[in-house]
């Protein structure tokens, strides 16, 4: 309960400060292995690929994971890991909704990495 009213209070305080909101166009997904098998783990990385880097500012990032969850465990929170400017990773499973909030608001390139491991009796395909 403490983690969602500090989310809401974060929440809540950046709206009250940012003026500006700019929708992210230049995002690359990266993964560690091209093919994986069952059981493995793999990473996905999300990077920001800006050419304004020096004009530009991000202090929240918002976005809807899409999976396949018969081919992959289950994702919760322990799954997200931020770089060090960025913080407050919440998940919702329910909707496979993710938000993370900038500290500094500088442009990361590799901001946020996703693990997800194959099942050991997924379907390969």
């Amino acid at each position: 309960m403490k983690k969602v009213i500090v989310f809401i209070i974060n929440i809540i305080l950046f709206f009250a400060i940012a003026t500006n909101v700019y929708a992210v166009e230049n995002l690359e997904l990266k993964t560690t292995k091209d093919k994986v098998n069952l059981g493995e783990e793999f990473i996905i990385s999300l990077d920001l690929n800006s050419d304004n880097k020096e004009k530009t500012s991000l202090y929240a990032y918002t976005a809807r994971l899409s999976y396949d969850k018969d081919v992959f465990d289950v994702i919760d929170e322990s799954n997200f890991e931020e770089s060090e400017n960025w913080s407050d990773i919440t998940y919702n499973a329910s909707n496979n909704k993710f938000a993370l909030i900038n500290k500094k608001g500088e442009l990361d390139e590799n901001f946020l990495q996703i693990k997800l491991k194959v099942k050991e009796n997924a379907t390969p395909g």
